[in-house]
């Protein structure tokens, strides 16, 4: 068995962040989004921020298997092209916002923004018409650039589809194919700067299956009975994902 395997089994809390992973998978493969809510804090804690990112992509590869196909099959396929688009191209962006502005004031702004139109949402507001590709583009951009400034990239994408009146069938579909893609499109640019050791890499790679497993499971949870439960459940995740998202827990 290589070192770097040895090395990655041994590290403090691997067995912690193992369980992460699987109940991250689960929530993901559920609602379509919320896996980094569940497994970045825990990671994070126990490996650093930057590892966390690095073995969180690589385990939430799994997706490209268990997710995305079936994914695919229902998502409005030139919508989630048009989203992704605008997303993967300012990723960059808010990457290099990240490391030159002060983040704590724009975390502040993006939560708040989060939690207003989240309360709105939950009060029953709702956008009557389909989404143009204008829409579309600008929420992929917002993303993008808000999403690699601050980390917060899924709430913004499922309060943009919660805001309409698809079915949850058809939002939890889109938002698990675009964060699945959206993810294997970060690992290139996080081997570029060579911040995948190989014992993270094997560590990621290590937890790969247990996120799949976690994602095919909650795939299969999802029923049509689990519809009028899908919206409340959502909320509940983006609401975590702001308190965890406030500098305050820095």
């Amino acid at each position: 068995m290589p070192d770097a395997i040895l090395a990655a089994l041994a590290l403090p809390g691997a067995g912690v962040v193992a369980g992460a992973a699987l109940v991250a998978g689960f929530v993901y493969g559920f609602a379509g989004f919320g896996a980094s809510l569940v497994y970045m804090p825990v990671a994070g804690l126990v490996l650093g921020p930057e590892a966390a990112v690095v073995t969180f992509v690589l385990s939430g590869l799994g997706a490209l298997v268990s997710v995305l196909p079936g994914a695919l099959r229902i998502a409005d396929g030139r919508g989630l092209a048009t989203t992704l688009a605008g997303a993967i191209a300012l990723l960059p962006v808010g990457l290099v916002i990240l490391t030159t502005v002060d983040p704590v004031p724009l975390r502040w702004a993006v939560c708040t923004i989060i939690a207003a139109t989240l309360v709105a949402l939950a009060f029953g507001w709702r956008y009557q018409t389909r989404p143009h590709w204008t829409a579309r583009l600008g929420v992929g951009v917002t993303t993008g650039v808000l999403g690699g400034a601050t980390g917060l990239m899924s709430p913004i994408l499922i309060l943009f589809h919660l805001s309409g009146d698809r079915p949850p069938r058809e939002i939890r579909a889109e938002t698990g194919a675009f964060l699945a893609i959206l993810n294997a499109a970060l690992l290139p640019g996080l081997w570029w700067r060579g911040v995948v050791s190989a014992e993270l890499l094997w560590l990621g790679l290590l937890l790969l299956p247990l996120y799949t497993l976690g994602s095919w499971a909650g795939t299969a949870a999802f029923t049509p009975a689990s519809g009028p439960r899908y919206r409340p459940f959502a909320y509940a995740v983006v609401a975590g994902s702001v308190l965890i998202g406030l500098p305050i827990f820095d």
